[in-house]
């Protein structure tokens, strides 16, 4: 693979992932939020409130509040362990191997299998997020308008 390759598919891995993990964050947001408000105005208060936490934050929130048990929270401490060797030191190496082309491809592929467990993770978390909805009687409808609201933003 020529070095202009390697780059192009270590970058729409990169995205990918990168994509998946702000997927993972919302939801967690979401979920918080439904779990924790009383009425729909307060559920959007806690929306605009945890959408500004990191990833390590809102893993910690549903933690101390015990939405999950010990297991999917030490997978949501993993996940974020994984999510920030990746964006913070696995940065560098990308970079040097995008010149090098020996590395390219264990790169790619240690970020396609983080990618299959933040998929598994986030279909977890989205019937979490469709029970917590339920249980509230909150009107996913306006959940999801909020999705799309944020989606339409990049797409206009």
């Amino acid at each position: 693979m020529d070095a202009s390759l390697n780059q192009a598919m270590l970058e729409i891995s990169y995205g990918r992932m990168a994509l998946k993990v702000h997927s993972i964050e919302r939801a967690l947001v979401l979920i918080s939020a439904a779990r924790l408000s009383d009425s729909p105005k307060e559920c959007d208060s806690l929306i605009e409130k945890y959408k500004k936490l990191p990833l390590g934050k809102l893993v910690g929130l549903v933690r101390d509040k015990a939405f999950f048990d010990s297991e999917i929270n030490d997978h949501l401490q993993n996940l974020v362990k994984v999510r920030n060797e990746l964006v913070h030191e696995v940065g560098d190496l990308v970079s040097d191997s995008i010149f090098s082309g020996g590395k390219a491809g264990d790169i790619i592929e240690y970020i396609a299998s983080f990618t299959g467990f933040l998929n598994n993770t986030l279909d977890f978390l989205r019937n979490e997020l469709i029970n917590a909805v339920e249980l509230k009687g909150i009107d996913f409808s306006k959940l999801q308008d909020i999705s799309y609201k944020a989606v339409a933003k990049w797409h206009s």
